[in-house]
C-alpha cells in the first residue's frame, strides 16, 4: 500500500497542473503560464469575490488572453475550482512529505494544520466560506471545497471501514461531507468574531472530533476519546501538536516558490505566535 497516495507535486506542480482542465501535454512556458493564471486567480478571487471576478481581468493580470482562459480551463467556474484545488493540493503534499496518510496521526495533522493555515489567510477563507455556503456555488466548486477541507481523512476512514471499526450503516462519503460543512460553519463563527483567535484551531479540532467519535469505533475511537479528554481538560496535549504543526507550516512556507497565496493583512503573527 502506497503510504502517500496524495497527488505528486513536483517543484513545477505539472503533475497536478497537467491534470486540470484539457491540458495532456505542454512546455515549461505552458506550465509557468498555468501557475501564474491560478495564482492571480487566488489574488483576485480575495480582492473581488467569486462572483465579481472578471476573467477579462484576470486574463491581463496573467500576461494572456481571455480565449486562452478558456481553452485551458473551460470556464470560469471550473478555473476557480483548479485555483483551490492546486493551493490545496500542493499544501497537503509537502505537509505529507514522508508521512502515512492511512494513519490517525495524519488526520490530526490534516485538521489542525489547514485550520491553522486558513486562520492566517482570513480574506482567502472568507471567500471559501462565503462560496461553500452561497446557494449559486457551482457544483464543481464546491465539490473542490468539501474535498480540501475534510478529502485527506478519507484513506484513514477506508482503512477502519477495513478494520470493521466504523458503525453500521456509516457512509464514508457522507460523513466526510458533513465534516467539511461542520468545519466551514465554524471557520464563518470565528470569521464573525464569535471564536477567539487562540480558541479557533482547538474548537474545530474538537468539533470534528466529536463527530467523529458518532461513528467509529474499537481501536479506532481510542485516541479520539483521549483527546477530547486533553481538550476539556489541560489540553497540554493539544497545545503540543498545534506547536507541532505551525513549526511545520513555517518550514513549508520558508521552502515555498512564493507562489502560496498570501493575505492582504499578511502574517508576522504566524513567525511570533506559532499556537495561534
Amino acid at each position: 500500500m502506497d503510504k502517500n497516495p496524495l497527488p505528486e507535486l513536483g517543484p513545477a506542480d505539472d503533475v497536478l497542473i497537467a491534470s486540470m482542465g484539457v491540458m495532456t501535454r505542454g512546455s515549461p512556458a505552458m506550465f509557468a503560464r498555468r501557475r501564474r493564471i491560478l495564482h492571480e486567480a487566488r489574488r483576485l478571487m480575495v480582492e473581488a469575490g467569486v462572483e465579481g471576478m472578471a476573467m477579462r481581468e484576470l486574463a491581463i493580470r496573467s500576461g494572456v488572453s481571455s480565449r486562452t482562459l478558456y481553452n485551458a480551463f473551460g470556464s470560469k467556474e471550473a478555473l476557480i475550482a483548479a485555483a483551490v484545488r492546486q493551493y490545496y493540493d500542493k499544501f497537503l503534499r509537502a505537509l505529507s512529505d514522508d508521512r502515512d496518510v492511512y494513519t490517525f496521526d495524519w488526520v490530526l495533522s490534516g485538521i489542525v494544520a489547514t485550520n491553522l493555515r486558513n486562520q492566517q489567510l482570513r480574506d482567502y477563507l472568507s471567500v471559501l466560506v462565503g462560496q461553500y455556503f452561497a446557494t449559486s456555488a457551482d457544483d464543481a466548486i464546491r465539490v473542490e471545497l468539501r474535498r480540501i477541507a475534510a478529502g485527506f481523512i478519507v484513506p484513514w476512514l477506508e482503512v477502519a471501514e477495513a478494520r470493521r471499526q466504523l458503525r453500521r450503516g456509516t457512509d464514508i462519503a457522507q460523513s466526510v461531507s458533513h465534516i467539511a460543512s461542520l468545519q466551514y460553519a465554524m471557520n464563518q463563527e470565528w470569521l464573525a468574531g464569535y471564536i477567539p483567535d487562540d480558541a479557533f484551531v482547538p474548537t474545530v479540532l474538537r468539533g470534528v472530533l466529536t463527530y467523529l467519535a458518532g461513528f467509529v469505533r474499537g481501536v479506532a475511537l481510542e485516541p479520539i476519546e483521549a483527546l477530547l479528554l486533553d481538550l476539556n481538560g489541560p489540553s497540554k496535549q493539544v497545545t503540543g501538536i498545534i506547536a507541532v504543526e505551525a513549526a511545520r507550516i513555517r518550514a513549508i512556507l520558508d521552502s515555498a516558490s512564493g507562489l502560496w497565496p498570501a493575505d492582504r493583512t499578511a502574517i508576522a503573527r504566524d513567525q511570533t505566535e506559532p499556537g495561534t
